[in-house]
């Protein structure tokens, strides 16, 4: 049996990139900047359901155009309680709320991963350095080329840009996207 292949939008999720972009943008599947207008598309689908909001094309690049009719109530008001306010307002994984048994649970992992106790200041320059890997470099062929060269201490890369090669590695091989054979072949 043949396998389908990943989708691009798939494949970019899987090594941590917005699935639209292709910006850094693990943990979530969308970049902020790509959560954002898929926040904004959805509410302007909501309100062209409701009536409130007409559409049209524009004429040079087909692209849709919202316009407000004025038909939306006067006031609209939603009765939410304090909890509910405060789960909707977590960011979200798998359509989970990410919560601090969650966010515990990844420190934990890297931890382990360190294999040596961290400071506060060693895991926010972790994270740091994982969120900074993908603009040194983007691609995985450049990415594993730049890892061999670090190990054979030919690089060019300052110590906190092959800090951050190594730790976007280490994602990479944690998620099955790279392989050790891809790495020393």
């Amino acid at each position: 049996m043949t396998e389908k292949p990943l989708s691009k939008f798939k494949q970019r999720t899987i090594e941590g990139k917005c699935g639209h972009c292709g910006e850094w943008a693990y943990p979530y599947t969308l970049c902020k900047h790509c959560r954002y207008a898929a926040n904004i598309r959805r509410c302007l689908n909501n309100f062209v359901k409701r009536g409130w909001c007409d559409i049209s094309r524009n004429p040079k690049d087909n692209k849709k155009l919202y316009k407000w009719n004025n038909t939306a109530p006067e006031q609209i008001s939603r009765n939410y309680t304090p909890e509910s306010i405060a789960k909707m307002s977590l960011p979200r994984l798998n359509g989970k709320p990410i919560t601090e048994k969650v966010i515990g649970d990844a420190i934990l992992k890297i931890l382990e991963a360190n294999g040596c106790p961290l400071t506060e200041k060693e895991i926010e320059k972790g994270f740091r350095s994982l969120k900074n890997s993908n603009k040194i470099i983007p691609e995985k062929e450049s990415l594993i080329s730049e890892y061999r060269l670090i190990q054979s201490k030919q690089s060019n890369l300052s110590r906190s840009q092959r800090e951050a090669v190594n730790t976007r590695i280490k994602f990479l091989l944690e998620r099955g996207v790279i392989t050790n054979e891809q790495l020393y072949a």
